[in-house]
């Protein structure tokens, strides 16, 4: 697992950011650990400004609208047998 995980990581280039822990959620086995020690700015505190721009140039009353597009005759008794597209 540990050299999957490198080989992935190494596609980002030597400066990558990020913190990795991998736990088997049965044993409680430490799998794999990267920098798991360093702090990190919350990737929440990058969506207060994506929030921020959006709002200033979509203003407060954009909507997304979200369609779904299925195949009425593939649902069986209340189960889609296919695709759901969104």
């Amino acid at each position: 697992l540990a050299e999957k995980i490198q080989t992935v990581l190494k596609d980002f280039g030597e400066n990558i950011n990020i913190g990795i822990f991998v736990q088997d959620a049965k044993t409680g086995k430490v799998l794999y650990k990267k920098d798991v020690d360093r702090y990190f700015t919350p990737a929440s505190n990058q969506k207060l400004f994506t929030a921020y721009a959006a709002l200033q140039s979509l203003g407060p009353e954009f909507r997304y609208h979200t369609q779904l597009f299925l195949d009425y005759t593939k649902i069986h008794k209340g189960i889609l047998k296919d695709n759901l597209y969104l």
